[in-house]
C-alpha cells in the first residue's frame, strides 16, 4: 500500500496546532515539519518527479527538486504550478531548522518563537495540500 501522505499531512497538521495551543512547543515544531515534508511528496509523487522514498527526510532535496520542475517546460509543468511554492521563500524557518533527529534533543532547540513560525509556515503547505484535495488531486 503506498504512503497516504494528505492523511498524514492532515493528522500532524492538526496534532502540531493543538500542542503549540497546550505550549509543547518542541514536538509541535516536530510534527509541523511533517506537514512541509508531506506536502512536499505529494507532489512529487503527483507530478511523477521521483519517488518519495527517494528522498528520506530531506526536504531541501525535495524543494530543489520541485524548482527545477517548475523551471522546466514540461506539459504536466503548467498544470502543477499553482500548486508548488518555493519552500526556501515559504518556510525558511522550518527548511532550516527542521529535521527529525531533533526530535531527541533538548526542548530548547523549538522553542515558542521557533514553534509560532512554524505554526504559520506549516499553514502554507496544508493551503496548498488542501487546494490539491477540493480539486480532486489527492
Amino acid at each position: 500500500m503506498p504512503d497516504n501522505f494528505f492523511m498524514t499531512a492532515e493528522r500532524m497538521h492538526d496534532s502540531s496546532k493543538n500542542l503549540h495551543s497546550a505550549t509543547h512547543y518542541h514536538n509541535a515544531c516536530y510534527l509541523a515539519g511533517y506537514v512541509m515534508e508531506c506536502y512536499g511528496k505529494i507532489l512529487v509523487q503527483k507530478a511523477v518527479i521521483r519517488n518519495p522514498k527517494m528522498y528520506s527526510h530531506n526536504v531541501v532535496n525535495i524543494n530543489t527538486d520541485l524548482i527545477a520542475y517548475l523551471a522546466s517546460s514540461s506539459a504536466s509543468t503548467a498544470f502543477w504550478r499553482k500548486y508548488i511554492i518555493d519552500i526556501s521563500l515559504e518556510c525558511p524557518a522550518m527548511l532550516r531548522g527542521w529535521n527529525p533527529n531533533h526530535r531527541y534533543e533538548d526542548a530548547i532547540l523549538w522553542n515558542d518563537h521557533a514553534s509560532e513560525n512554524y505554526q504559520k509556515e506549516q499553514e502554507k503547505c496544508f493551503e496548498k495540500i488542501i487546494e490539491m484535495h477540493l480539486d480532486g488531486l489527492i
